[in-house]
């Protein structure tokens, strides 16, 4: 296959926001999207309800519906990763949370079928939720057993051991998380670190440290957007940064944490978000020819869209 070049030429070329297949569901709170962080899988995984989950083609422009998941009622709080690691295809872990009840559990890709796990000592957070994985696919530098949860209207960080099927509770950060948050981990950056938006309105980020079991503040400049329900994040080029999308504004920047600065990455979108609600639901795709996108599902609608990465 030959290899595209990206020509766009910087102040001439702007970024065109692309319609695409719509969501098969209007979105609400805890409707998420998942994909391989690094952007090479032609599947997003899409997760509405308990009796609702999907998988988008991007190279089809398609949606199809897969196995249910066995547990929780999907609500505020619910997260999901990626984990290319396992299986003979990947599993796509789900933290399913309706701020009541919370259930967790895998996809596996390869066999269409979901497998429950354990939820002793496992949280039931309201509000909010983000999921991270340490996956060697990502850097061979990771733990390949953990799993990171955060959530909102708590300072607590929880890991789960896929070896263990074992939660626990480890040290919480100074500040809390609310409506908004978002953890990744970030090994192009940092390997023995874990970035958190605090969400709640809140600009402030910090990390904590893998090996330290310890939290820090990031400074970075311009620190003037607060980022609140409706904050979407999508891991970045070379995983030295990530993209964030702010909120019902529907702006996009680049968080470049080598520069430690935040820049605007794409117009908004062409067509308006509606109420904004919790739940990640922006992903990171590299085509085979190696043009890049963020794909990004609206608001309280139905409407699904992508944009080229231009610079």
């Amino acid at each position: 296959m030959a290899t595209v070049q990206n020509n766009n030429l910087k102040g001439l070329d702007l970024p065109v926001w692309e319609m695409l297949q719509s969501i098969p569901a209007t979105t609400g709170a805890g409707m998420v999207l998942a994909a391989d962080e690094r952007g090479t899988n032609r599947y997003i995984y899409a997760l509405l309800s308990t009796t609702s989950f999907w998988r988008y083609c991007v190279w089809s422009n398609t949606w199809q519906q897969l196995a249910s998941p066995p547990v929780g009622a999907v609500g505020a709080g619910t997260a999901m990763v990626v984990d290319p690691s396992r299986g003979a295809a990947g599993y796509v872990w789900a933290y399913i949370n309706n701020g009541t009840t919370a259930g967790f559990a895998y996809y596996d890709v390869a066999v269409n079928a979901w497998t429950s796990k354990s939820v002793t000592g496992l949280p039931v957070i309201n509000t909010d939720a983000s999921l991270s994985h340490t996956c060697t696919q990502y850097n061979a530098a990771g733990n390949d057993d953990f799993l990171y949860l955060i959530g909102g209207n708590t300072a607590g960080l929880y890991r789960y051991s896929i070896s263990g099927n074992t939660w626990a509770s480890l040290t919480a950060a100074a500040a809390t998380a609310s409506a908004g948050c978002q953890l990744q981990w970030m090994p192009g950056w940092n390997t023995d670190r874990l970035v958190r938006v605090r969400g709640g309105g809140s600009a402030a980020l910090d990390y904590y440290s893998i090996s330290g079991n310890a939290w820090t503040t990031l400074t970075y400049n311009p620190s003037t957007e607060g980022f609140t329900t409706g904050t979407y994040l999508a891991r970045g080029r070379g995983d030295g940064g990530f993209y964030i999308q702010k909120d019902s504004s529907m702006r996009v920047y680049d968080m470049d944490l080598n520069a430690l600065t935040l820049t605007p990455q794409a117009t908004q979108y062409v067509m308006g978000s509606s109420t904004a609600v919790v739940g990640n639901r922006m992903v990171y795709v590299k085509t085979p020819d190696g043009v890049e996108f963020l794909y990004v599902g609206l608001h309280s609608s139905s409407g699904f869209l992508r944009t080229p990465i231009y610079f």
